[in-house]
């Protein structure tokens, strides 16, 4: 059995427009995972085609269309996933990068020369 899912032209639309935004943002993960969408819901493109012309997983792939068939296009977005706090304050490195980087680093030993 084969199931065909049929976007509206209107969705088509704003997933173009969408995609046009991230190649201004230069937003290479967003551009990339636009374009597959668009190939996997609107040209009908097969999985293991996408797979071997991005090199994503096959289950990668499936969990994009999933989650844009379920939460539309607010799934499209990247968003920061946190991280560890930086070590210095915004001030700190105000005042430690300009002398940072002033300074050069030679061999792997981490030696130091002032040029």
């Amino acid at each position: 059995m084969s199931i065909r899912i049929q976007v509206s032209s209107a969705t088509v639309k704003a997933l173009h427009t969408k995609l046009q935004q991230a190649y201004l943002k230069d937003d290479v993960r967003l551009v990339r995972r636009m374009t597959v969408v668009i190939d996997l819901l609107v040209h009908h493109v097969p999985v293991e085609v996408l797979h071997t012309r991005w090199g994503l997983s096959i289950s990668c792939l499936y969990h994009w269309r999933q989650d844009f068939l379920l939460r539309g296009m607010d799934s499209l977005g990247y968003h920061h996933s946190g991280g560890r706090r930086p070590k210095l304050t915004p001030r700190q490195k105000k005042r430690v990068c300009p002398t940072f980087y002033t300074w050069r680093f030679v061999g792997l030993c981490g030696s130091l020369y002032r040029p």
